[in-house]
């Protein structure tokens, strides 16, 4: 039997959107999904591993189709529960070279309440390691403006940090990741975003600086949102992490 282009068209059309939506009757239930009932839950079936191995939704085992074969969740973050919302970074199991696939995914709920999965940012591979996204992972998040932070490996005595926002309705399509500065990301400032919405806020992160001498120090850095560094910050004060004084 021979098929037209149109139908074969079509039918791609359809794998394709079912790839992407799930029907939750299709997955078994299993015990250990016990308190996933009105959310997503992830968690680590070993305790002392550094994977998350297992996603469900109401009661039901859905890992493999929120993971994907050959890939494996590392980090994660459900910025409100109650809106059905779980973000994640995929990296790939066994990589066949040195360029991994790596991502990370949203998955959700919808208004007819299927379940949707969403690359939101996938690996750039490129000459700058500040620029390549891989093996990716989620630090923080920041509920007032709804930012997630994560960080790469930026391949010397540094992570780089970057930022991207939570869409308010669903709308993953034009969300972008945003790079912020050098560093780990020791904390982010809310004290600006919890009394003045206008102001942009800042963000903490230790970094490793070569000195004047040529030796190697850590510091913790107080630097804006913008990426702007502002000051190193004095760790010896009592409270540091509260009043925030520079080094003189």
């Amino acid at each position: 039997m021979r098929f037209g282009k149109g139908f074969v068209f079509i039918l791609l059309s359809l794998l394709c959107s079912f790839s992407a939506n799930a029907d939750i009757s299709e997955y078994p239930e299993r015990i250990e999904c016990h308190d996933s009932y009105d959310s997503f839950t992830i968690r680590k079936l070993n305790r002392s591993g550094d994977i998350y191995d297992l996603v469900c939704y109401q009661l039901k085992d859905i890992t493999s189709w929120a993971a994907d074969d050959g890939m494996r969740i590392t980090t994660y973050v459900i910025p409100d529960a109650e809106k059905l919302v779980v973000i994640f970074t995929l990296e790939e199991d066994k990589p066949k070279n040195n360029e991994p696939k790596s991502s990370i995914r949203v998955i959700y709920i919808d208004e007819d309440g299927a379940m949707v999965k969403k690359d939101i940012i996938t690996q750039r591979h490129t000459k700058d390691p500040k620029m390549t996204l891989s093996n990716m992972k989620i630090i923080d998040y920041e509920h007032y403006n709804k930012m997630v932070y994560f960080e790469v490996p930026a391949g010397n005595e540094n992570n780089a940090i970057y930022t991207f926002p939570i869409p308010p309705d669903n709308n993953y399509d034009n969300v972008r990741e945003k790079y912020i500065t050098d560093g780990s990301l020791t904390f982010i400032d809310v004290t600006h975003f919890s009394h003045n919405n206008n102001l942009d806020g800042n963000i903490v992160v230790k970094r490793g600086v070569i000195k004047e001498d040529g030796k190697l120090s850590y510091g913790e850095y107080l630097v804006s949102l913008k990426g702007k560094t502002i000051c190193e910050l004095d760790t010896d004060v009592e409270g540091w992490k509260v009043y925030k004084q520079c080094k003189n």
